[in-house]
Protein backbone atom coordinates (compact mmCIF):
# COMPACT_ATOMS: atom_id res chain seq x y z
CA UNK A 1 0.00 0.00 0.00
CA UNK A 2 1.42 3.41 -0.96
CA UNK A 3 1.11 5.63 1.53
CA UNK A 4 -0.16 9.61 1.34
CA UNK A 5 3.71 11.00 1.85
CA UNK A 6 4.87 8.29 -1.25
CA UNK A 7 1.74 9.63 -3.53
CA UNK A 8 2.12 13.24 -2.97
CA UNK A 9 6.15 12.89 -3.89
CA UNK A 10 5.12 11.54 -7.23
CA UNK A 11 2.93 14.79 -7.89
CA UNK A 12 4.17 17.80 -9.32
CA UNK A 13 5.17 20.90 -7.48
CA UNK A 14 2.52 23.66 -8.19
CA UNK A 15 5.01 26.04 -10.17
CA UNK A 16 6.34 23.05 -12.37
CA UNK A 17 2.25 22.37 -12.97
CA UNK A 18 1.58 25.39 -14.75
CA UNK A 19 4.57 24.65 -16.68
CA UNK A 20 3.51 21.25 -17.57
CA UNK A 21 -0.24 22.02 -18.43
CA UNK A 22 1.06 24.78 -20.54
CA UNK A 23 3.54 22.30 -22.70
CA UNK A 24 0.79 19.55 -23.10
CA UNK A 25 -1.68 22.39 -24.34
CA UNK A 26 0.41 23.28 -27.16
CA UNK A 27 0.56 20.07 -27.85
CA UNK A 28 -3.41 20.02 -27.99
CA UNK A 29 -3.67 17.30 -24.50
CA UNK A 30 -5.20 18.04 -21.28
CA UNK A 31 -2.89 17.11 -18.53
CA UNK A 32 -5.85 17.00 -16.04
CA UNK A 33 -7.59 14.11 -18.42
CA UNK A 34 -4.25 12.18 -18.90
CA UNK A 35 -4.07 9.00 -16.67
CA UNK A 36 -2.17 8.62 -13.83
CA UNK A 37 0.33 6.60 -15.47
CA UNK A 38 0.25 9.17 -18.26
CA UNK A 39 1.28 11.58 -16.02
CA UNK A 40 3.95 10.03 -14.31
CA UNK A 41 5.78 9.14 -17.65
CA UNK A 42 5.25 12.60 -18.51
CA UNK A 43 6.79 14.07 -15.10
CA UNK A 44 9.77 11.37 -14.32
CA UNK A 45 12.89 10.18 -15.74
CA UNK A 46 14.67 7.71 -15.56
CA UNK A 47 18.04 7.03 -13.85
CA UNK A 48 20.16 3.42 -13.75
CA UNK A 49 20.69 3.09 -10.48
CA UNK A 50 18.13 5.81 -8.70
CA UNK A 51 15.04 4.62 -10.68
CA UNK A 52 12.19 6.91 -11.22
CA UNK A 53 13.11 10.64 -10.36
CA UNK A 54 10.89 13.83 -10.83
CA UNK A 55 12.17 16.19 -13.92
CA UNK A 56 12.58 18.66 -11.02
CA UNK A 57 15.68 16.46 -9.48
CA UNK A 58 17.44 16.42 -13.10
CA UNK A 59 20.46 18.02 -13.24
CA UNK A 60 20.68 20.02 -17.06
CA UNK A 61 24.06 22.25 -16.32
CA UNK A 62 25.04 20.78 -19.70
CA UNK A 63 22.11 20.10 -21.57
CA UNK A 64 23.72 17.46 -23.90
CA UNK A 65 24.90 15.60 -20.90
CA UNK A 66 22.00 15.59 -18.37
CA UNK A 67 22.78 13.87 -15.12
CA UNK A 68 21.01 12.32 -12.53
CA UNK A 69 20.18 14.97 -9.57
CA UNK A 70 20.36 12.47 -6.91
CA UNK A 71 23.26 10.39 -8.20
CA UNK A 72 25.05 12.14 -10.50
CA UNK A 73 24.85 9.15 -13.21
CA UNK A 74 24.49 10.20 -16.66
CA UNK A 75 20.74 10.03 -17.96
CA UNK A 76 19.38 9.34 -21.58
CA UNK A 77 17.33 12.31 -21.84
CA UNK A 78 16.59 12.11 -25.59
CA UNK A 79 13.61 13.33 -27.32
CA UNK A 80 12.13 10.18 -28.48
CA UNK A 81 8.97 8.02 -27.50
CA UNK A 82 5.51 9.35 -26.80
CA UNK A 83 5.94 12.03 -24.23
CA UNK A 84 9.86 12.14 -24.75
CA UNK A 85 9.28 15.66 -26.72
CA UNK A 86 7.26 17.10 -24.44
CA UNK A 87 9.07 15.64 -21.26
CA UNK A 88 12.26 17.05 -22.87
CA UNK A 89 10.59 21.05 -23.19
CA UNK A 90 8.96 20.80 -19.64
CA UNK A 91 12.67 19.81 -18.08
CA UNK A 92 14.93 22.73 -19.91
CA UNK A 93 11.71 25.07 -19.24
CA UNK A 94 11.88 24.35 -15.30
CA UNK A 95 15.55 23.95 -15.66
CA UNK A 96 15.68 27.92 -17.02
CA UNK A 97 13.06 29.35 -14.79
CA UNK A 98 15.28 27.75 -11.67
CA UNK A 99 18.55 29.32 -13.27
CA UNK A 100 16.10 32.65 -13.64
CA UNK A 101 15.37 32.28 -9.96
CA UNK A 102 18.34 31.54 -8.36
CA UNK A 103 20.48 33.83 -10.79
CA UNK A 104 22.66 30.61 -11.41
CA UNK A 105 25.00 31.33 -15.14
Amino acid sequence: MVSCEERSAYAPEEPARSTIEAVCAEQGLSFSAMAPVQKFFLTHYRCSFCKMLPLGRLDLAHPTKARCGKCGQLVTFSGAGKYGKMRKKIALTMWASKREKYGVS
